[in-house]
């Protein structure tokens, strides 16, 4: 019986001590729900906000981090740092027409219109402008800008007949179209003056990544997309926002998507060794009807850094970190899997001018047959300066220095003929485009 008593006071002791012990943890309170204030009504009535759903495709995609203002602000003086070390200055070679300015930041694309009387471009100071001339000596071109909000703009592309012009959006993946107006005047003289105004924009996250090129058909009818290097597909859309196709190049990492200048050829350089070629087809109407591979140019051993058409569409030209540019012939029957030609091969290290690339990733590439096809130049761009390249002389005929303002860089070229006349415009973080007269050259 004392042995009962003994066990039943023991239990009553170590039950006391576990609440005891309970007693001495903090207490969790659940967190207070704060109400949002009550709108006060207004005469109209105030309509309930909802959370909209969370698609699919958003909830597996992670969410894009917020960029506070203390990152603007340090974002937006470095860039004022970079520009004040460009010292700005017209180039003085002379086949050098003119130049096409007013940026505060590094101009990203450009495009022009087959007549050379327009030139549109954006900038990382987050504007797009259009210049307007029909003599291409004019120094002042007649010059309009719009600001984009919010976005920063990766790419611009005009439709042929100079009344669209879109825009691509890197981070939030979209493109805007505006419509341009000419409107003549006569009240001091006969002058026309241009007119922008916002038209649509796509739906957002065309791609899962960051959009990098964008290509509006020359007829209007469609336009293409490419994204950043992590999402290596390609995409055609109506301008009503319809996926018309989608084509996934299974490349690692796409870093630089070129047309041909006739629209119908897509060139993708990316970090392996082959440039593949897409093949944008379409109907009697303009409209298209398939996009898909066409051809690949192989030969490189490492990963392409540039790839371009020449302005007759029939040759391309390479190149890759394997220290080598490849000249190609393009104009073979891909319908009947005959492969591209490599027409010639330079190699870097056996040209003591060309050196200076071998370690460059930034080249900027740019092919031009003169003489009825039978010359070929290959353009190259080392900084501010563009290297020539004469192909069947195997060697550099000229260099000209500081085609962009001393301290910037180029990042674009391009080619366009008009009146039967070969001309280069060329684009850089100076904040401007420069014509030139290749015929002098």
């Amino acid at each position: 019986m004392f042995n009962f008593l003994a066990l039943l006071l023991t239990g009553f002791l170590v039950v006391g001590f576990i609440f005891y012990k309970k007693s001495l943890k903090p207490q969790v309170k659940a967190p207070v729900q704060v109400q949002a204030p009550k709108r006060k009504a207004s005469g109209k009535k105030v309509e309930e906000e909802t959370q909209p759903k969370e698609t699919k495709e958003e909830a597996a995609e992670p969410s894009q981090p917020q960029i506070s203002n203390k990152d603007l602000k340090r974002q937006e003086n470095e860039l004022k740092k970079a520009q004040k070390k460009i010292k700005r200055a017209n180039p003085t070679h002379s086949s050098f027409l003119r130049g096409f300015k007013g940026f505060k930041g590094k101009v990203v694309d450009f495009d022009v219109s087959p007549d050379g009387d327009y030139v549109v471009a954006c900038s990382s100071d987050q504007t797009f402008r259009i210049f307007r001339s029909t003599d291409f000596n004019e120094q002042e071109p007649q010059t309009v800008y719009q600001k984009i909000d919010f976005h920063q703009p990766t790419a611009i592309s005009l439709k042929h007949d100079k009344k669209l012009v879109a825009i691509g959006m890197g981070e939030p993946r979209m493109v805007e179209f505006y419509s341009i107006d000419e409107k003549t005047t006569y009240d001091d003289g006969e002058k026309t003056k241009i007119n922008i105004s916002f038209l649509k924009k796509s739906e957002e996250r065309l791609h899962k990544t960051n959009m990098k090129h964008m290509f509006l058909d020359f007829e209007g009818k469609f336009y293409v997309t490419g994204s950043d290097e992590e999402d290596t597909t390609i995409k055609a859309w109506s301008l009503n926002g319809e996926n018309l196709g989608t084509f996934a190049t299974s490349q690692l990492r796409n870093h630089h998507v070129m047309r041909s200048e006739n629209g119908r050829f897509l060139a993708i350089g990316a970090w392996t060794s082959d440039v593949m070629i897409l093949e944008l087809k379409t109907n009697k109407d303009g409209s298209l009807k398939s996009l898909g591979k066409a051809m690949a140019l192989k030969g490189h051993r490492k990963g392409i850094i540039d790839v371009a058409f020449s302005p007759s569409n029939d040759k391309a030209v390479t190149l890759s970190k394997d220290q080598t540019i490849k000249v190609w012939n393009i104009d073979v029957r891909y319908e009947m899997s005959e492969d591209p030609r490599c027409l010639e091969t330079i190699n870097l290290n056996e040209h003591e001018e060309l050196k200076v690339l071998i370690d460059a990733t930034s080249t900027r590439l740019g092919l031009v047959s003169l003489d009825n096809n039978t010359r070929d130049i290959i353009l190259m761009t080392h900084l501010s300066n563009i290297i020539l390249f004469d192909v069947q002389k195997k060697k550099v005929i000229e260099t000209i220095e500081n085609a962009h303002s001393e301290g910037s860089q180029i990042y674009k070229l391009l080619f366009k003929e008009h009146k039967e006349r070969p001309y280069l415009y060329t684009s850089g973080d100076d904040g401007r485009i420069n014509m030139w007269d290749f015929g002098k050259i």
